[in-house]
């Protein structure tokens, strides 16, 4: 069934029709969500939720208790590797693709005893305007989808970013590493996700070889950046092509680490040199 759908995928794909099939998908979910949200909104009478339209664009989902928990959850799982891996008291902790604000908002609650100076980028001005008007005690702004950030040269102790590098074209990819190296101080921690094994059984026609034999493959025929633009990273592309001198790794997770989170995460030491 995965196969006779991802075939399916590709046939649209091929014939530019993807997006027009999204556009449809965002205005089901919609409909489906529309009762648990309004009774979760009841619930959670405090929080902010972003916008339908930005949530779907950054999720595939509308769905406001997704949101709310794989936020919590993957915030915790993040906040303890950096805590785990760095030792300083206070850490300038930046996202990369924050999208709505689903993990970051949560990031101080997992700092432990150490402090937390978030900031947050994202290459969508409607998603950094209702950041920033929404979000409180957090940094928010906008990147494109080149680089560089709009920052200086080493100011992070860390940078993650969830499901990034897997919208990219395989230029992109190397462009990217080269600049979060850039923005992270020595001995500073990068986190990233990747489509590793826990997807191949999603691939189709060449594509599962091409993944064997080590190569990134990248479904494309869309804008660049989106969620229908999708790349997938065998273990040996990230190791041995990725991956240059000065940036070691110090795990590698294949997903699912958690049930929010399917993807391989690494997390790898900035070891190059001010």
């Amino acid at each position: 069934m995965k196969i006779t759908k991802q075939k399916i995928v590709h046939v649209l794909r091929k014939l530019h029709l993807l997006q027009l099939t999204d556009d449809f998908r965002y205005l089901l979910s919609l409909k489906s969500t529309w009762w648990v949200n309004r009774n979760f909104s009841r619930e959670q009478p405090n929080f902010i939720f972003p916008p339908s339209y930005l949530s779907y664009d950054a999720y595939s989902h509308t769905n406001w208790p997704v949101y709310y928990y794989t936020g919590i959850a993957n915030a915790r799982y993040i906040a303890h590797l950096i805590t785990a891996n760095l030792s300083e008291q206070s850490l300038a902790v930046c996202e990369w693709g924050c999208g709505p604000a689903r993990i970051i908002r949560h990031m101080a609650s997992f700092s432990g005893e150490k402090t937390f100076y978030l900031h947050g980028f994202d290459y969508n001005p409607s998603t950094i305007k209702w950041c920033k008007n929404n979000i409180k005690g957090i940094d928010f702004d906008l990147n494109t989808l080149n680089p560089p950030l709009p920052c200086k040269t080493s100011s992070f102790d860390c940078v993650y970013n969830l499901s990034v590098f897997t919208h990219l074209s395989e230029e992109m990819h190397f462009k990217w590493v080269d600049e979060l190296q850039r923005v992270v101080k020595p001995g500073g921690l990068i986190i990233i996700t990747t489509h590793g094994d826990n997807f191949k059984h999603i691939l189709v026609g060449d594509e599962l070889h091409q993944y064997e034999m080590g190569k990134l493959v990248v479904r494309g025929e869309i804008e660049e950046g989106k969620r229908c633009y999708v790349a997938y990273h065998p273990e040996k592309f990230v190791l041995r092509e990725l991956l240059h001198d000065g940036l070691d790794v110090i795990a590698h997770y294949p997903g699912p680490v958690i049930e929010s989170m399917p993807q391989d995460v690494w997390v790898i030491r900035n070891n190059k040199s001010a």
